[in-house]
This record gives C-alpha cells, sequence and structure tokens, in this order.
C-alpha cells in the first residue's frame, strides 16, 4: 500500500497506474480530521462510506499544507478511494485522484496495490480501526465542512 507524503510523489506514482473509474466525492461533503504529518493533512469522508459485510469502501481526501507543482500546475489536494477488509485485516487504495487549486480533476487513476495489513499507528490504521472497530477519531484539528475548508485548515487559517 502506498500513501504518499507528498502530492507530487502521488501524482508520479498515479501516472503509471492503469486506467481509472469511480467518481469522487462532492466537494461538499463533511471531512473529518484522521491524521497529519509536516506536509500534509487526512481527512475522512465519512459520508463516502458503503458497507458491505465485512468489507468498506470509502474515500481519504490529502490536503496539501503548501501546494505542490505538478507539471507546472498547482495541485492543493488529492483523494484515495481505499477499501477495508474488516475480517481479513486488510486495507487497499484503490484509486488516486490529483486535484487542481481550482478543484478539478489534473489525473484520476486506478493503483495495482494489493490489501495488506496497516502498519500501526499509521494512518491507514486510524482509518481501519475507525471503520472496523468503531474507534473514535482524532480531535487533534478541527474537521472540515467543504473541500475549501480542509484546504485552508491544512495550509494554516484559523479563521474556520
Amino acid at each position: 500500500m502506498r500513501l504518499f507524503k507528498t502530492l507530487a510523489g502521488a501524482a508520479a506514482a498515479l501516472a503509471v497506474a492503469a486506467p481509472a473509474a469511480a467518481a469522487e466525492p462532492s466537494a461538499l461533503l463533511a471531512l473529518d480530521f484522521l491524521s497529519q504529518n509536516d506536509e500534509v493533512v487526512y481527512y475522512l469522508s465519512s459520508g463516502t462510506q458503503q458497507r458491505q459485510d465485512d468489507k468498506v469502501e470509502f474515500w481519504v481526501f490529502v490536503a496539501e499544507k503548501q501546494p505542490q507543482n505538478v507539471d507546472g500546475l498547482e495541485v492543493v489536494g488529492l483523494w484515495f478511494r481505499q477499501q477495508v477488509d474488516c475480517k481479513a485485516d486488510t486495507l487497499v487504495v484503490v484509486e488516486g485522484v490529483v486535484l487542481k487549486s481550482d478543484l478539478t480533476v489534473l489525473m484520476r487513476k486506478l493503483t495495482d496495490d494489493k490489501p495488506e495489513r496497516p502498519v500501526p499507528s499509521s494512518v491507514a490504521a486510524a482509518a481501519f480501526d475507525h471503520l472496523c472497530r468503531g474507534a473514535a477519531l482524532s480531535d487533534e484539528r478541527p474537521d472540515a465542512g467543504t473541500l475549501n475548508e480542509a484546504i485552508r485548515l491544512a495550509q494554516g487559517d484559523r479563521s474556520i
């Protein structure tokens, strides 16, 4: 499983992946804070969860703390469509969607990742534990009402 620290790295990896399928979530869906590092903030889109038996498909939005330049275009975020199998204790990234600063799609690709067990204390583990075990999400940062809010919060805007 490849969760990237920068959008430039994600864009490069997605550029070599297979053609894509599903549409990314609405820019107006509320996003729940999941985790962060020095470069990005991760949000879980709870409104996108599709559960079937022990499997859950969902989207995570990754907001860049500083916009990245990808092929001369400003990129501010990335959607990852993921699937967890609660019974098998695995998670897989299925698709990635790179968003430009105007929130239009720069690139959308399916990945060829294989399901893996989430690494303890990782972003993937936090999502897995929340979706499969009902664990509470972090309250380290505020949740976001929209993609624009998520991006503004990631970039340091505290007026929201």
